[in-house]
């Protein structure tokens, strides 16, 4: 039996032990109280302690300004505002409400979780950088404001849109994607900001929509859109740059509205369609860009291919719109001409029939000035199957070397 002296003689080690343990083995919730002040003043959180690499972070109201590099092991940010010029390393983050403002950045290195409904907001210069696992479960958005606030998912990172209301990012500031991004969810999401993308963008389901802001945005990574979902390429204010040799995935569909140029070699394996929105143009900008694609879409007057560059595509549907200057489009095999608007192939173009092209179309193809040209090419053919009074008009030549059918 343990006499009163060897009990008394236990509690005080254990009471020793307990008090002298290092700070990781009493990890705790640490809530900011509320305030405004300084993340360094200890009584402003509840631990009675700066909250280290094995606590949890937690502010709901008031603001924290960080003035010193600072490392957690999650955040929790439910309300308030996190300023100041300092850095807070998270290995978790959790962001449904509130505020992230200042010089100074946030980094989640294994897990970064968005929910709620509120909107939050990256603004002033602050960076955020996510270099392990987004998940975003929010309806509202992400508002990046000023030019100088930017969200960088880092090499090797993801962000997954699983579920989101109508935006998931907005505002003046820029989103870098070099690790994978992920639409999951099946309704229409829109990023509404500068978005440039050196790693994969991936449109899994539904559709998402990248509107550029006033400032165009670069991408020379991939595009990967699976079948039945759409991406649209949505140079609202200012075009989307499509650098060096961009290789597309999948077999959905790519909707070009507003601006988007192409400069190098750009290759996708499912349908792109030139729409009417904002003017929708797709610019191949040299005489050495090439775009290869399965399906061409062309059903809205105001949508046009321009640029000395040249594109193939397997089979090009042309109901509306225009393919203007100095470059060329080839058909390898199929074309089809359907609708009742003028369409025009002006200003230098070359089209190259290939394959099998059928006529059933009201309105006509308008061939101007003389250096525009129309070759239905060797072994390929051109059914007439209905017209309106002419099929071709202008300066420029329709040139048959294959099977022409009236």
């Amino acid at each position: 039996m343990m006499s009163r002296r060897t009990r008394h003689i236990t509690i005080v080690l254990f009471l020793t032990a307990l008090f002298l343990a290092p700070r990781s083995a009493q990890a705790a919730e640490c809530a900011w109280n509320g305030s405004v002040g300084n993340w360094n003043d200890v009584s402003r959180w509840s631990c009675g302690a700066l909250p280290d690499a094995d606590d949890d972070a937690v502010i709901a109201g008031g603001a924290v300004t960080v003035t010193e590099d600072a490392l957690v092991g999650s955040l929790t940010l439910s309300g308030g505002t996190l300023t100041g010029d300092g850095h807070l390393t998270a290995g978790t983050v959790n962001w449904s409400a509130g505020t992230m403002s200042g010089n100074g950045s946030t980094t989640a290195t294994n897990a970064l979780n968005f929910t709620g409904s509120a909107n939050i907001l990256l603004i002033e210069g602050r960076t955020f950088n996510n270099s392990g696992t987004a998940t975003w479960n929010s309806t509202g958005y992400l508002y990046s404001d000023a030019a100088t606030a930017s969200f960088n998912n880092q090499a090797g990172a993801t962000f997954t849109v699983q579920t989101a209301g109508s935006y998931v990012v907005y505002g003046e500031g820029t989103f870098n994607n070099a690790g994978t991004f992920t639409k999951a969810s099946s309704d229409t999401t829109t990023v509404r900001t500068r978005f440039n993308n050196t790693g994969v963008l991936s449109a899994g389901s539904g559709t998402l929509l990248l509107e550029n802001n006033y400032t165009a945005s670069t991408s020379s990574g991939t595009y990967h859109v699976v079948s039945g979902a759409t991406l649209r390429l949505h140079g609202l204010y200012a075009a989307i740059n499509l650098n060096g040799n961009v290789t597309s995935t999948g077999t959905g569909t790519i909707e070009i509205a507003g601006a988007a140029n192409v400069d190098g070699a750009f290759s996708f394996p499912g349908t792109a369609t030139i729409t009417g929105i904002n003017y929708a143009r797709l610019s191949l900008t040299t005489d050495t860009t090439t775009a290869d694609i399965a399906i061409l879409n062309m059903s809205d007057t105001n949508g046009t291919l321009l640029g000395p560059g040249h594109l193939t595509a397997g089979t090009v549907n042309w109901s509306a719109g225009t393919m203007r200057d100095s470059g060329s489009t080839t058909a390898t095999n199929a074309l089809n001409f359907t609708g009742s608007e003028n369409i025009l192939f002006i200003e230098g173009r070359t089209f190259n029939n290939a394959g099998t092209a059928t006529w059933n179309k009201t309105g006509e193809l308008y061939i101007n000035p003389t250096s525009s040209s129309f070759t239905s090419q060797a072994g390929a053919t051109f059914t007439v199957e209905s017209s309106g009074s002419a099929i071709t008009h202008g300066g420029g030549a329709f040139r048959n070397a294959g099977t022409l059918y009236l």
